[in-house]
């Protein structure tokens, strides 16, 4: 859109909003007293701050104050933030840092690490869902798992990553993150068998039994019935830990 064929209020929230953005490049908007928009770009960079701190403490704490104050303020001036809902402003982060836009050098691992933090508030604001289930049905029938989860696969370890440990060497790493009934966020890590037991049973298509006998198939276990005791097994311990809810009604075989 051509900004001169814009009214002249919107040319001014546009100028406004440049400066609110980026205070020591921006031109102040006409008429307005530059203290008082300077402590308007201090009021609006502090509410992201503020969001960003409570979502990515361990990525604040890696980066030390003075490299994630300059970070968020490039994000701030250079992400496109269209969003009206503060709690999308971390998300709006992930995505910058996976782009690669920012100019100094940062850890390779820390757009993995900024995701596995914000999965916890993904996961704390996903919408509850009203199940139906046998919470005593078999683990070999249709299982019913908990809605709000994520199975994730990360190049880094990061959820050992602290300012006391920071990888130099890559190593694959799944995890499956998932709210329980108590609301309460969890994280476990994964071998890769385990991770694709769950990839089976979360598409919804299989049974128990059945994502077991195709993760026989798949590995050519010279015994399947051993793998499936194992493997029931793992059901069971999901399930005590509570990411498998339950069987439904439709327990096909």
């Amino acid at each position: 859109m051509d900004r001169e064929a814009i009214p002249a209020f919107q040319q001014f929230q546009y100028q406004m909003a440049n400066y609110l953005r980026n205070p020591d490049c921006a031109p102040l908007p006409q008429g307005i007293h530059a203290p008082r928009m300077a402590l308007y770009a201090d009021l609006v960079f502090s509410n992201v701050l503020g969001f960003l701190n409570r979502c990515f403490p361990v990525c604040r704490r890696v980066l030390g104050d003075s490299c994630w104050q300059r970070l968020n303020r490039h994000f701030l001036r250079d992400w496109p933030l269209t969003t009206p809902w503060f709690y999308e402003i971390p998300k709006a982060w992930v995505e910058y840092l996976q782009q690669g836009l920012y100019s100094e050098p940062l850890p390779q691992w820390l757009p993995e690490l900024a995701h596995y933090e914000w999965v916890e508030l993904a996961l704390d604001i996903a919408p509850n869902s009203t199940l139906h289930y046998d919470p005593q049905g078999s683990l070999l029938g249709a299982l019913v798992l908990t809605p709000a989860h994520k199975l994730l696969s990360y190049q880094w370890p990061v959820h050992r990553i602290s300012p006391e440990y920071q990888p130099q060497v890559a190593q694959l790493t799944f995890l499956l993150a998932y709210r329980n009934e108590a609301m309460q966020i969890r994280f476990i890590e994964l071998n890769a068998v385990t991770a694709r037991l769950i990839q089976l049973i979360s598409s919804n298509l299989l049974s128990g039994q059945q994502a077991l006998q195709q993760l026989a198939t798949e590995m050519a276990h010279p015994s399947p019935q051993q793998l499936i005791a194992f493997g029931l097994e793992l059901l069971e311990n999901l399930h005590t830990q509570g990411f498998i809810l339950g069987a439904s009604g439709n327990s096909v075989f």
